[in-house]
């Protein structure tokens, strides 16, 4: 278990640097167990054009009240508008607009939902357990055929 945030490893991108300051705001939050990346930084895939799929892992009693989060505090002065996407009782995304161009979307969902299979970059964990279900959703590694 760690209470550390890690970035290495992730491309050097515009939308890292403005992660590695939005990460921390976020983990202070004591009911937040888990961080990741999924979508193309996820996958090792990003370049100046990604969006950010950022996922919260939350303690399941603390979810309602991250359907009224503040968002413009959270990201700040780089903050330009949000749309919210109610797509279950457990799982919802604010989808931030910065304004320098970028694009997060903030995936919030409680440590005891489902995951599906993907590709992940966990940012930072608190819970063991969580971290071997985070590393177990995911698909082995893409292998090359020879020739």
């Amino acid at each position: 278990m760690s209470d550390a945030i890690t970035f290495a490893g992730l491309p050097v991108l515009p939308q890292v640097a403005f992660l590695s300051k939005l990460a921390p705001i976020l983990w202070q939050r004591p009911d937040v167990l888990g961080l990741w990346l999924e979508g193309s930084l996820g996958r090792g895939k990003a370049d100046l054009y990604s969006d950010v799929d950022l996922y919260v892992g939350v303690v399941p009693d603390t979810l309602a009240a991250w359907r009224t989060l503040e968002i413009e505090e959270i990201f700040g002065d780089q903050y330009a508008a949000h749309i919210f996407s109610d797509f279950a009782e457990d799982f919802f995304v604010y989808h931030v607009n910065l304004k320098a161009g970028g694009i997060y979307d903030l995936h919030i969902q409680p440590r005891d939902r489902e995951l599906p299979k993907a590709q992940r970059f966990i940012l930072a964990c608190r819970d063991d357990n969580y971290r071997a279900a985070l590393l177990a959703a995911a698909p082995p590694p893409a292998r090359r055929l020879p020739g």
